[in-house]
């Protein structure tokens, strides 16, 4: 542990001796790095998985969602690799038809587009189906 969060950690145990639990610093630090882990495992529980896990169970699940949600390290923005679906935030879509809402009013600015190459695809059919 560095020493500005050992400090911070001291800080945290002294309110709660005010409170009159008597904890040290290390042990608050131990207990915070319990319960990010524990919300870890419940958020990921969530998720849909095919593996037929039992829901986890986590008491303090949505006091700590309010403010880790927003946290890239809890809740990636994006995931290079993964099996399971993953959920755009609603604030990245916002943006991205904002971009693109953008990128549109560009093109409509520029109408000589006939000396840009057009290439035609070729609509695949349906197969017919044999008797």
């Amino acid at each position: 542990m560095t020493i500005k969060r050992q400090a911070a950690w001291k800080l945290v145990a002294d309110e709660m001796l005010r409170n009159n639990f008597q904890y040290s610093a290390s042990q608050c630090s131990d207990k915070w790095k319990y319960l990010k882990l524990r919300y870890s495992k419940k958020k990921d529980n969530i998720k849909d998985s095919s593996s037929g896990a039992e829901r986890y169970n986590f008491e303090f699940y949505e006091e700590m969602d309010k403010e880790l949600s927003h946290n890239p390290n809890i809740t990636p923005i994006a995931i290079a690799s993964s099996r399971r679906k993953y959920e755009v935030p609603k604030k990245m879509e916002d943006e991205k038809r904002e971009n693109e809402d953008e990128c549109n009013i560009l093109d409509s600015d520029n109408d000589n587009t006939s000396d840009l190459p057009h290439k035609m695809e070729k609509q695949k059919q349906p197969k017919k189906k044999t008797l």
